[in-house]
């Protein structure tokens, strides 16, 4: 599968969602949030991509991450990690 870490991961979700982080200063507890959304990502990626709720935004910066155009369909997101 397809993937980042999770500094990218952080940089891409600020960039898309800048108001939810704009007041946090620590930084790092970020990252270790976004490295347990890959971990899970990794072992499980049917459970970690998602197309609502935080999983679904942060499904959505892996994406930009990853200079992708995002699928619409959670199967088609899949697939195009997986190639």
């Amino acid at each position: 599968m397809k993937s980042v870490n999770p500094k990218a991961l952080r940089e891409a979700y600020e960039m898309l969602y800048p108001l939810e982080t704009a007041e946090v200063r620590d930084q790092e507890h970020f990252e270790t949030i976004y490295g347990y959304w890959l971990w899970i990502y990794a072992a499980e990626p049917e459970r970690a991509i998602g197309t609502s709720n935080w999983y679904g935004k942060v499904t959505k910066a892996l994406f930009k991450a990853l200079k992708i155009r995002q699928p619409r369909t959670k199967r088609e997101m899949l697939r195009v990690l997986a190639e």
